[in-house]
C-alpha cells in the first residue's frame, strides 16, 4: 500500500488523469463521486469550464433536491423566492443542495445577497 497523495502531488496526478481521458476519448463525460468536499469543490472549480465533468454529490444531489423543493412550492401555491432555507451540514451533498436552491431563488428574481 502506498499513502494517499496530498496537495499539489494529488492535484497534479487528477490532471493528467483528465487529460489523459479527454485525450484518448474527447467526448467524454468525468463524473466525480464520493470524493471529500474540499477535494471535491476544489475538483469541479478546476475543470468545469474546460473540460465535460460533474460532481455528482454537488450536482446531482443539489438539482434532484431543488426540482423537489420547487414542485413543493409550486403544490402550495407559493415561489421558491418566498422560502426559508436552513441547510444544517457541510458535506460536498449539503453545499451542492444549497448552492442549488440559491441558483433557483436567483432564477426566480432574487439577487444572490437576497438569495443567500
Amino acid at each position: 500500500r502506498q499513502p494517499r497523495l496530498t496537495g499539489a502531488e494529488y492535484f497534479q496526478f487528477v490532471d493528467e488523469f483528465i487529460q489523459a481521458c479527454f485525450h484518448r476519448w474527447p467526448d467524454v463525460i468525468v463524473q466525480f463521486e464520493d470524493f471529500e468536499s474540499l477535494k471535491a469543490v476544489a475538483l469541479l472549480e478546476r475543470y468545469r469550464h474546460r473540460f465535460r465533468v460533474f460532481n455528482d454529490d454537488i450536482q446531482g444531489t443539489g438539482s434532484v433536491t431543488l426540482s423537489g423543493v420547487l414542485s413543493a412550492m409550486r403544490n402550495a401555491g407559493k415561489n421558491i423566492k418566498d422560502a426559508r432555507v436552513l441547510c444544517a451540514g457541510a458535506g460536498s451533498s449539503g453545499l451542492g443542495v444549497c448552492q442549488q436552491i440559491m441558483d433557483g431563488m436567483v432564477e426566480a428574481g432574487l439577487s444572490p445577497l437576497q438569495a443567500k
